[in-house]
């Protein structure tokens, strides 16, 4: 895991950004608290060059392929990046980490006796909503149909963090509480 968002980088935005290469990868977000932001890369920096060799990404396709390299490298892997910042060419080194959970891989808990499905808070969940990575509570996926009259409703990606002055730090004090 590098802990970042891609954009394939056309020869077409290349030649826009006025760049000494015409592949690589723009980074669109940069994880807090992960590889990529502990390496020092930004968001904005272009990836054009991994363990020496050409970063040859120019369209979604092709982001697949530098994908399995990182996967075939694995978790604890110190990975060379050549990138640009602001057109500059610099080099950092990477360690790349275990992947964690997405909200796509997250466990989900439905309580039927609510009308209510909610899944465990994610590393994705946190990092695009600028949460502190100790935040803690669960995500509702599916509010009670029962609710959808009151302003005041729960929705779908609402973190619950308490029920009846309870606190819920995750999937196992939600189902206690309940």
């Amino acid at each position: 895991w590098l802990g970042v968002e891609m954009q394939p980088l056309s020869r077409e935005l290349a030649s826009h950004m006025r760049l000494p290469v015409d592949s690589g990868i723009l980074l669109r977000y940069v994880y807090r608290n992960s590889p990529a932001e502990g390496a020092g890369l930004e968001v904005g920096d272009v990836l054009f060059e991994l363990e020496g060799e050409p970063v040859d990404v120019n369209r979604d396709e092709d982001l697949g392929t530098f994908a399995e390299k990182l996967l075939r490298a694995g978790a604890g892997a110190s990975l060379e990046i050549g990138y640009l910042r602001k057109g500059a060419p610099a080099t950092t080194t990477v360690q790349l980490a275990p992947a964690p959970r997405s909200a796509r891989e997250a466990e989900t808990v439905k309580v039927e006796e609510l009308d209510l499905t909610v899944r465990e808070l994610t590393y994705d969940y946190r990092a695009t909503r600028f949460l502190e990575p100790e935040r803690q509570g669960v995500v509702v996926v599916q509010p009670p149909v029962a609710v959808s009259s009151n302003r005041n409703r729960v929705a779908p990606g609402d973190l619950l963090v308490r029920i009846d002055d309870e606190p819920i730090a995750d999937l196992a004090s939600f189902h206690a509480v309940l």
